[in-house]
């Protein structure tokens, strides 16, 4: 599969996430802290794909080094 579309789907997927936390009661505080460490940890395995395979390949073009340092 190619990384720029697993990276796009796991944008959308925590996106997803994310409005359900908005979209829940401030009483279903349980629901809500699930969520929460769903969230970091789908976030903390797809940062490790970002920077792995995409800022890696990124810092190898000098136009676009910087902008990839500065998201490391």
């Amino acid at each position: 599969m190619n990384i720029i579309r697993v990276l796009i789907d796991d944008h959308r997927s925590l996106q997803k996430m994310v409005e359900k936390v908005h979209k829940s009661s401030e009483r279903a505080a349980k629901t809500r802290e699930e969520f929460f460490l769903r969230i970091k940890h789908e976030a903390s395995i797809h940062e490790k794909g970002e920077e792995r395979f995409f800022y890696s390949l990124l810092r190898e073009h000098k136009d676009a080094r910087p902008d990839a340092l500065e998201h490391y």
